[in-house]
Parts: C-alpha cells; structure tokens; sequence
C-alpha cells in the first residue's frame, strides 16, 4: 500500500476508531523512545527490554486493528443503555447492559465513559471476529473496538428541557 492511501484510508473510519489507532501507534512510539532512552543511559539491553516487548504488544495490536477496519470486518451497533453495573465500594462504572433490537448486549467497560445512565443511546465497533457469547439474558462481548455515546441524540434531548 501507498502511504497516500493508507492516509485516504484512515480518514473514511469513524473518528472513535481514528482515536484508537492513533492512541496505539502514539503508545507504540512512546514504548520504543523510552527503550532508546534506558537503553542508551544504562547501556544494557535489559533495562529497556520490557518497554521494547511493549511497543511491539501494542504496535501489532494496532496493525491488527487497522488491517480489521482497513478490510470492513468490522459492525456497528447502535444500542440503548438499559442498567449501568458499578463496582461495590467506588461506584465507578464496571459494565453496561445494552438494549438492541437483537436482545441485550453486555459489555464490560474497557474505557473511560462520562456518566453513563440509563437511556442513554451508545455505539459499539467491534471485530466480526469478536467472541460473542450467549447467556440467558442475552449476549456477552468480550472484547470491542470502541465505545461512544451518541452525541447527537444527546443533543436533541438536552434541546427539549
């Protein structure tokens, strides 16, 4: 491939996955300075070894990812949240169970989500070949691409109070 079009490429994905590629390649950068750096201030090889097996961890998890939206093997769902599942002590969000129109889907949250409350409409990318396990309330996901609010019912319901 032409860097022209893997440029043309990453441009026709949606900005949340943007953001993940970028953030993984950003990651990737990041682990391979910080190995240069211990390596060139200890001169050993070992001391920067774990920040180089990182860079690479994550480096072909965004090879991985870009490959999977690059080829469009990759689903959209556009669900409404249904329960928000927190953590004992802190109260922080631990999962979501979300309404479709296929049944609920349950995600452990693997991100940083702002308040989420029920009725609140999200979209989620994930891999087709993602595991999806059915239980007796519905699905379970193990793993996703991202997670976003959508913003634009969001607005529409904060315009009408």
């Amino acid at each position: 491939m032409k860097p022209k079009k893997l440029r043309e490429a990453l441009r026709t994905f949606p900005a949340v996955l943007q953001h993940q590629l970028l953030l993984r390649f950003g990651l990737t950068l990041g682990g391979l300075a910080a190995f240069g750096l211990f390596w060139a201030l200890s001169s050993a090889f070992w001391f920067g070894a774990p920040f180089l097996m990182l860079a690479l961890w994550i480096g072909a998890s965004g090879i991985q990812m870009f490959l999977t939206l690059y080829h469009g093997k990759y689903t959209r769902v556009k669900a409404t949240c249904r329960q928000v599942i927190t953590t004992p002590i802190l109260k922080c969000p631990k999962a979501l169970i979300l309404s479709t129109e296929q049944g609920d889907l349950r995600l452990r949250i693997q991100q940083r989500i702002r308040k989420p409350e029920v009725g609140d409409l999200f979209k989620v990318y994930f891999a087709d070949s993602s595991s999806i396990y059915l239980n007796e309330n519905g699905y379970l996901i193990g793993e996703y691409l991202a997670l976003v609010k959508d913003t634009a019912v969001l607005i529409n319901k904060s315009s009408s109070c």
